[in-house]
């Protein structure tokens, strides 16, 4: 209990943005038949899992003065990607028809999160360099 306590206190925007975009992924939506809205959607997939990503490589580098790419890495990637896959099932399987899972969306879902990633890694490298100047 103590350590799922702790780790509330580290990640709060995350989990909030966990909490977020699980929600909005399961809620009914009505089906829009504007075929043009569904590169907006696609857009607005990779932004949230971008924007996830990030928020975590942020939460992670303001707490830590060592950071440890590699395994933040591992964590700040696989996490939101099987989370995004885990979404997409449940809506294929779980809201009765009015959501559906789609590929194109874990796809996007997934390039957000690489491009987070990237980001990422390239913050704690330019961190760990102004760091070891100190």
């Amino acid at each position: 209990m103590h350590k799922n306590l702790q780790f509330v206190r580290k990640y709060p925007a995350s989990l909030l943005l966990v909490i977020t975009i699980s929600v909005l992924s399961l809620i009914p939506v009505v089906q829009n038949p504007v075929p043009s809205l569904e590169i907006t959607d696609k857009w607005a997939h990779c932004l949230m899992y971008l924007t996830l990503t990030l928020c975590i490589w942020t939460e992670y580098l303001l707490r830590n003065k060592h950071p440890q790419a590699r395994h933040l890495a591992l964590w700040a990637c696989a996490a939101p990607i099987i989370m995004g896959g885990v979404l997409e099932i449940l809506q294929a399987t779980c809201t009765g028809g009015h959501r559906s899972g789609e590929w194109l969306d874990f796809v996007a879902n997934t390039i957000g999160v690489l491009t987070g990633c990237a980001i990422g890694m390239l913050l704690v490298a330019i961190l760990s360099r102004s760091r070891k100047d100190d």
